[in-house]
């Protein structure tokens, strides 16, 4: 689903899809595979520990000023989510703001 939204918001976000627990080629295998346009890369497992990500998957979004504006543990499984959540960082109207939950977003 996030690819899906990706496609249609592609030149307004950028999405990194980071993976702790697979080695790089298996990382670029399952891009591959899966014909994925996000980008993606592994990482070690204590980056993940470092930046307090307790759960897989958790979805970090950081606004255009370089703010994390919210942290979400779980999967996001609708790409109307995405795209909400896309629209509500990419708007000519946006205003800097702090979420809690996707919840929050979608109102």
């Amino acid at each position: 689903m996030l690819e899906v939204a990706y496609q249609k918001y592609q030149e307004d976000v950028e999405v990194l899809a980071l993976n702790p627990t697979d080695g790089a080629e298996a990382v670029k295998a399952f891009r591959e595979n899966n014909g994925l346009g996000i980008s993606m890369a592994a990482c070690p497992r204590s980056w993940a520990h470092e930046c307090g990500v307790s759960a897989y998957p958790t979805s970090v979004f950081i606004d255009r000023n370089g703010v994390v504006c919210l942290i979400h543990v779980g999967a996001i499984t609708t790409s109307y989510t995405w795209e909400r959540v896309f629209d509500a960082f990419v708007g000519e109207d946006y205003q800097q703001k702090t979420y809690t939950s996707v919840e929050q977003i979608l109102g």
